[in-house]
């Protein structure tokens, strides 16, 4: 009778984080599989392979910080205040896996889903900034809305951008959207 391990797929997730926030090196399916005293045959049981599993991880972590970009939108005191912490919860989430990415873009690999992936990203963050523009007086049906979304996003994936920038644009593009 096979034996029956609770919480397997968590464990596994929890495993593979931290594999991969340690760095590419340390991140194989031996070594999770050995971390949570399973098969390797275990861990192909919930996941297709290690890109699979490395998605899982990160979409597990992507939904802590909508969760996080949700309750700044909700708590933000003006737009390009909001705005800045809609960034600066990207850059959170960027940071502790770009690592990972540029080990991945290194290796020739793509994620298949990726463009549906942007879109349901962009998506996402236009609902939030709707959300902002409602919230502070502007209307919600505000045009070009994608476009400041992917901006928004470009902002959080570069850090160089400073908050002074990102407020500055978020001020100008607010203006211009009321005149209209």
């Amino acid at each position: 009778m096979p034996k029956i391990i609770r919480n397997m797929r968590e464990n596994i997730l929890a495993s593979a984080r931290r594999h991969l926030l340690e760095g590419e090196s340390t991140f194989s399916m031996r070594s999770i599989a050995a971390e949570c005293g399973i098969s390797v045959g275990s861990i192909y049981n919930c996941f297709r392979d290690r890109e699979a599993l490395t998605a899982a991880v990160m979409a597990e972590d992507w939904h802590k910080t909508a969760e996080g970009i949700r309750r700044a939108v909700e708590k933000a005191e003006s737009f390009s205040g909001g705005v800045n912490d809609i960034v600066r919860e990207i850059r959170i989430f960027t940071g502790r896996y770009d690592p990972v990415w540029r080990a991945y873009s290194g290796k020739g690999v793509y994620f298949s889903m990726h463009s549906d992936r942007h879109m349901r990203l962009v998506s996402f963050l236009s609902e939030c900034l709707a959300e902002l523009f409602a919230r502070f007086g502007s209307r919600r049906d505000v045009p070009y809305l994608r476009v400041f979304a992917e901006a928004v996003l470009s902002c959080g994936v570069h850090e160089d951008i400073t908050e002074e920038e990102l407020t500055a644009f978020a001020d100008c593009f607010a203006k211009e959207t009321d005149k209209k």
